[in-house]
């Protein structure tokens, strides 16, 4: 008859003492130990070290159940313990230090050290031991026999003392292929999977050097949530400056524009985007798109380049973004309308005895900026200042662009709708 799997466990004080090392753990018994530590993180307790020492114990009584075909915390027949023995014995008789806590859980008939742990999890017995805050390391052995009735045995002890055979367990690879030493593409690996951002390949692979199509990049920032250029039926292979130009404000740390991009590099540049505030991306992209013909001359805004200026600024000063933009946009259409760059650029920022930005000199009665970043950062000066501060703090807008644009010099009510327009068009993308 087959057997199902099952789970047994043990938990006592014990008293031993001595020292033996063995090899160390193998992938599974690994598996299993860092899947112990990650529920243990998510119920706030300490990480467990990986003992050889308790590994060793574990293994042997491992390999002695399937070997001798039976299932117990006691020692039956056995080619390393005396009969009888429990898990504090095995732990002492391989070297482990009297006087700690110990505890033992074991299994049968399992393959997947997932379907185990969830299984201990499921008792409450078992999960006390998995959740006791007394232990400091875990050992782990399987062992496989086809001619036992449950062919898989697996122990997992545990112990209150670190040994001088513990050690910390390495970052577990979120998929074999990538390189065990690359702490970053690690870490960035197992935030894609938890989120769903990247998929691994059919054969449970990465493929780190594999390059992409922009069909690929446009789904993983699709997932992400974040504004990109390209399409999903778009087959053609991706290079690292369509990525660059489908998705703004990526942090890029080196160029080489002109090669193929690849897994890893998009990885990357996902993982280091995953916190990042997508406003000044989305404020680029609108930039990107946004073209004004004036007097049959078409061309972009002067402000591309500058959305994570204006971004850091607007909170800086506690300006709303929606009203610089909208009244650059009534001002110069975002610094496209024939202004220079020298004379009355952008929002043309009035001068009052040289208290905003470094003038370059005073035209007509307005501060001469040299360039873009100068006005930008004046012009949020200027709002955050007097009568513009407490107007906007009691988010009287009509008051605040009768005051900017007063009727004696401009249509007062036309820059109003203007202003609002824009707020809108921001509100419709997502910005603040």
């Amino acid at each position: 008859m087959r057997r199902i799997p099952l789970i047994l466990l043990v938990a006592l004080a014990v008293l031993a003492g001595g020292l033996f090392c063995a090899p160390s753990a193998q992938a599974q018994e690994q598996d299993l130990a860092q899947l112990i530590n990650d529920y243990r993180a998510e119920c706030g307790l300490g990480e467990l070290l990986y003992s050889d020492t308790v590994a060793t114990a574990a293994a042997r009584h491992s390999s002695d159940m399937a070997a001798f075909d039976y299932f117990a915390h006691v020692t039956g027949d056995s080619t390393y313990f005396m009969a009888g023995s429990r898990a504090r014995q095995r732990m002492e008789a391989c070297g482990y230090p009297r006087g700690c806590w110990a505890g033992e859980c074991i299994a049968g008939g399992y393959t997947d050290p997932a379907a185990i742990l969830e299984a201990w999890k499921a008792s409450p017995s078992h999960d006390a031991v998995l959740r006791n805050p007394e232990y400091k390391v875990v050992g782990i052995g399987v062992a496989y026999d086809a001619a036992a009735a449950y062919r898989w045995y697996w122990t997992a002890d545990f112990g209150g003392c670190v040994d001088a055979g513990a050690w910390e367990l390495p970052e577990p690879l979120p998929w074999p292929d990538i390189p065990a030493g690359d702490e970053e593409l690690i870490a960035a690996g197992t935030w894609a999977l938890d989120e769903g951002i990247f998929q691994g390949r059919t054969d449970g692979t990465f493929g780190p050097w594999d390059s992409l199509l922009r069909r690929h990049v446009a789904l993983v920032a699709e997932r992400m949530g974040l504004p990109c250029t390209l399409t999903t039926d778009d087959w053609a292979p991706a290079l690292r400056s369509d990525v660059r130009d489908a998705i703004p404000g990526l942090e890029w740390l080196e160029e080489r524009w002109d090669e193929p991009v690849t897994r890893s590099q998009v990885l990357r540049l996902m993982y280091r985007a995953r916190d990042a505030d997508p406003t000044a991306a989305l404020l680029e992209q609108w930039f990107a798109e946004t073209y004004v013909t004036w007097q049959g001359v078409t061309r972009q805004p002067r402000l591309i380049g500058h959305a994570a200026l204006m971004v850091e600024l607007s909170r800086e000063h506690d300006v709303p973004l929606w009203l610089a933009l909208g009244q650059c946009w009534r001002e110069s259409q975002w610094g496209t309308t024939g202004l220079s760059i020298t004379h009355n650029m952008l929002w043309g920022v009035k001068d009052a005895g040289g208290r905003w930005g470094e003038l370059r000199g005073i035209v007509a009665g307005f501060a001469d900026y040299a360039t873009v970043e100068e006005c930008i950062r004046a012009y949020f000066r200027l709002m955050d200042q007097g009568t513009y501060r407490g107007l906007i703090d009691a988010q009287d807008w009509r008051g605040l662009l009768d005051y900017y644009a007063p009727a004696t010099e401009n249509d007062t009510a036309e820059h109003y709708r203007i202003v609002m327009a824009v707020r809108a068009w921001a509100e419709t993308r997502g910005i603040e």
